[in-house]
């Protein structure tokens, strides 16, 4: 087969007496119901006898789909000696301005693929997909469906968290949500509580994380300037001591709630909690002013004797003097031996302290 197709190194057409195996052209397939259209380009081999590649742009497919084959009609651009060249041929004549028409059913213009990132919906659409939505529920196959195919896959989920969902690429980046939304979030989420089970998969989670990675600040002591300077700044501020959910703690004689400490510490509100129910001498001056839905006790802790109070534990039947004496022979932490030894779940049933 001889075929015509276009040299862009002369920006010219002429016609090349060269035997091919395969065609590359650039085609354009029209809706005979409503004249919408669209551009792409193909590749097809010629020991296929019949050509009827239809397009493999999302738009398009469903609009095949709907109105069957019959009612579209494919022409022939242009052809082209190898498929790179089809492809800047495409981006030639598919330009950005004929792929943003109303009547296109590119996603994009030529070269550039049918990917929607970055691309902005009409408020139309936005609207449409969310009534299409409301409402809709998945059924019992297709959440089976749904879980099989997600089952085995590992997400790095601290690389996911840094590469898109973060600072200006985060979707909410430079919106701040009104007072009646964080209303509503408040109210969906009180009184939610994880369950046994729950506590404890998290629990061994982190701990299985931790034998694997080290801590970013291990061995890290924070700048004394940088402490004054998050001290003054807490210094004369006013809270809303009003909310009976807040928390409030006193650090070195200055009042604010535990969220206001733990954004000008820059410390997690866990260690805070920690310090201020601590016994070491370090801590004197961390308290509790008032503790939100009175989920834990203001006084601090009394410091353990651990002479007296130390509890032997039973492991599967094997008798430990100590839970450290256990936590160094099965290798698991002091708190995950301790909630377990403590748990309701049958399958701890063999944890159980040894009172003495």
């Amino acid at each position: 087969m001889y075929i015509q197709y276009f040299n862009y190194t002369k920006h010219n057409y002429i016609l090349a007496q060269t035997k091919i195996t395969h065609v590359h052209y650039v085609y354009r397939i029209t809706n005979l119901i409503n004249n919408k259209f669209y551009i792409g380009k193909h590749s097809h081999c010629l020991s296929n006898k019949y050509d009827d590649y239809m397009g493999g742009g999302n738009l398009i497919v469903k609009a095949i789909k709907k109105y069957g084959k019959e009612s579209f009609k494919k022409e022939i651009i242009s052809y082209y000696k190898t498929s790179s060249c089809a492809l800047i041929g495409e981006g030639i004549i598919l330009t950005k301005d004929i792929a943003n028409q109303d009547n296109c059913y590119n996603l994009k213009a030529g070269g550039e693929g049918g990917s929607t990132a970055g691309r902005k919906l009409k408020e139309e659409t936005i609207i449409k997909r969310t009534k299409s939505q409301k409402g809709l529920k998945r059924s019992e196959e297709a959440r089976k469906r749904l879980s099989l195919a997600k089952k085995g896959k590992k997400i790095n989920h601290i690389k996911k968290r840094n590469n898109y969902i973060t600072g200006k690429n985060n979707p909410l980046y430079g919106i701040s949500r009104s007072e009646e939304t964080k209303q509503k979030i408040s109210i969906s989420n009180s009184g939610k509580t994880h369950t046994e089970e729950m506590k404890r998969k998290i629990s061994d989670g982190v701990n299985e994380y931790w034998k694997n990675n080290e801590h970013p600040n291990k061995g890290k002591s924070r700048d004394p300037e940088l402490v004054k300077k998050s001290a003054d700044t807490m210094r004369g501020r006013v809270f809303d001591i009003k909310n009976k959910n807040v928390t409030i703690v006193e650090i070195d004689g200055m009042v604010s709630t535990l969220k206001e400490a733990s954004n000008t510490l820059l410390i997690s509100t866990r260690i805070i909690y920690a310090r201020c129910e601590s016994y070491k001498e370090e801590y004197d001056n961390w308290k509790f002013i008032r503790i939100g839905s009175g989920k834990r006790s203001i006084d601090k802790k009394e410091k353990p004797n651990h002479k007296n109070t130390a509890k032997k534990v039973s492991i599967d039947g094997i008798i430990y003097d100590s839970i450290g004496q256990a936590h160094k022979v099965i290798k698991t932490s002091v708190s995950c031996i301790a909630k377990r030894c403590r748990s309701d779940l049958d399958e701890w049933t063999d944890w159980y302290f040894i009172e003495l």
